[in-house]
């Protein structure tokens, strides 16, 4: 059968008739609010996300999250999902944490099995994946799949977190510096472990980075892959540490980080006397604290996973000699075809997705349903999407050592493809591991995405560099040279002038 651009690609997980029809879905997105994220990615990477999004109300037996929109274009992949039922999510959560907060903690616990089932099966596929008939390998590779819808389905719910610190905590009378603190759970993050390892690894005598290496070389991954970070990636990070600071600074640095879960936890102590907080408020910010970890711990297993299934995709490339840029945007159910039944889809197809199209992933009464748009169809979603040009715009305040600051903006989408020019200010959507190298280099960042609890807002604070997060907009209004004006008392991002074409 030939390939049409106006086709519609549909394929059901639960075949029932209880799936929304494409008139539905404009209908919800003109009557929804939308939170967004957007990053580089493809199909093989992200699918398992967006099945996890709908999937968790029928683990969790409660409804959550009705739809999820996936907007795919060069691979960069523009995420939605329902501000109102996210935040509804969140008051399920805190209501039944109020009442029974041993119910959250299980689910907390669940998610860690997860979490370490999904290692031990994945280290222990990519280390057979080569001796595998290509039947196994199916089995393997749908199994580690499987393994991570259920890794996202069980960490995906301290995300409505982000919506509930974005329109209601701030007016809690808590500033926003410290909702940021209290929210924070009072430990190293996976990101600030491998920083003081690496520390403590440079000033050794006889530095093993072989061995660091073999421990860390997934900390850079992101949605668009695997990047193997070797020994001398770190040996080459260790001379250039080196000579930027002497060894008094690195030791300066190590005890930073080792106090640092101290100093917070202190901290935390001062603002609870400080502010006179309800018992309801008190028990939101301890769910906030435990949301913090989780979310941390979901990254941690992210990039673990986009190591197995990256690397047994690499495989399946090697056996069927099917492109990687093509083999990206199979779904894993024709990945699985592919091994099995030699299924190879019109190269014209997955060319398609790459280009320009649309994921919805929506929830059924016993499962969940998922179409793929392209064409007109998926234009007239990205359409409703469509942002309007603007002078100013407004984010939440995560980071103030200064309250007024000017300065070029640099956007950087993919970290691994595009480079950071030194001391301007670090635009992107939102910031995950890999941009760290960048953030270091950063005089302030603006993200699009992301609450009190994100990546930006906590690595800023760490850097005591500014940082305005959530203002939907900034990778979408502002180009690389723009000169901005940001007044960190308002999070009021302002353009001065544009740079020249």
């Amino acid at each position: 059968m030939g390939f049409c651009s106006r086709q519609i690609l549909h394929h059901s997980i639960s075949a029932n008739h209880y799936v929304m029809i494409f008139e539905q879905i404009i209908g919800k997105i003109k009557k929804d609010t939308w939170w967004s994220e957007d990053m580089p990615s493809n199909y093989q990477l992200t699918i398992c996300a967006w099945r996890c999004f709908i999937m968790q109300s029928h683990v969790y037996k409660q409804k959550f999250l009705s739809i999820c929109l996936a907007l795919y274009k060069s691979d960069l992949v523009l995420e939605k999902t329902s501000e109102q039922e996210k935040l509804r999510q969140f008051h399920k959560i805190l209501n039944l944490y109020l009442r029974n907060p041993r119910k959250v903690l299980l689910w907390y616990k669940k998610y860690k099995a997860v979490q370490k089932q999904l290692i031990q099966r994945g280290e222990w596929a990519v280390t057979g994946r080569k001796k595998f008939s290509d039947r196994k390998l199916a089995a393997v590779y749908r199994e580690v799949y499987d393994l991570s819808v259920l890794h996202f389905t069980h960490s995906i719910i301290p995300e409505s977190a982000d919506i509930y610190s974005d329109q209601e905590l701030l007016d809690q009378n808590v500033p926003a510096e410290a909702s940021l603190i209290l929210s924070t759970y009072p430990m190293l993050s996976f990101i600030e472990r491998e920083r003081l390892e690496f520390l403590q690894e440079c000033l050794k005598r006889k530095p093993n980075f072989k061995a660091f290496a073999e421990k860390y070389h997934w900390s850079q991954n992101n949605y668009t892959g695997h990047k193997a970070l070797d020994k001398n990636y770190f040996q080459n990070q260790a001379k250039i540490l080196l000579k930027s600071k002497n060894r008094e600074q690195v030791q300066r640095e190590i005890r930073g980080l080792q106090s640092k879960a101290l100093n917070l936890k202190k901290h935390q102590t001062q603002l609870l006397a400080e502010f006179s907080l309800t018992p309801r408020m008190a028990k939101t910010f301890e769910l906030l604290r435990i949301m913090s970890r989780w979310i941390d711990e979901r990254k941690f297993g992210a990039l673990h996973m986009i190591y197995y299934v990256d690397s047994l995709l690499d495989e399946i490339i090697r056996r069927t000699k099917v492109p990687k840029d093509l083999l990206n945007y199979y779904t894993p159910e024709e990945a699985v075809n592919l091994l099995i039944k030699k299924v190879k889809l019109d190269s014209r197809i997955p060319k398609q997705r790459r280009r320009f199209s649309v994921i919805v992933t929506s929830l059924t009464k016993t499962g969940l349903d998922e179409k793929i748009y392209v064409g007109k169809q998926a234009q007239a979603i990205f359409d409703r999407f469509r942002t309007r040009q603007v002078q100013s715009f407004w984010g939440f305040v995560a980071s103030a050592p200064v309250r007024r600051f000017k300065g070029q903006v640099c956007v950087v989408i993919n970290p691994h493809k595009e480079k950071f020019i030194d001391g301007r200010i670090l635009v992107t959507t939102m910031t995950r591991p890999d941009f760290v190298p960048f953030m270091h280099k950063a005089s302030a960042i603006i993200t699009d995405e992301g609450g009190i609890t994100s990546h930006a807002a906590i690595v800023s604070r760490e850097l005591g560099i500014p940082c305005i997060i959530g203002t939907k907009v900034a990778t979408k209004v502002l180009k690389t040279g723009d000169l901005v004006e940001v007044d960190a008392n308002l999070g009021m991002v302002k353009i001065l002038t544009k740079a020249k074409k």
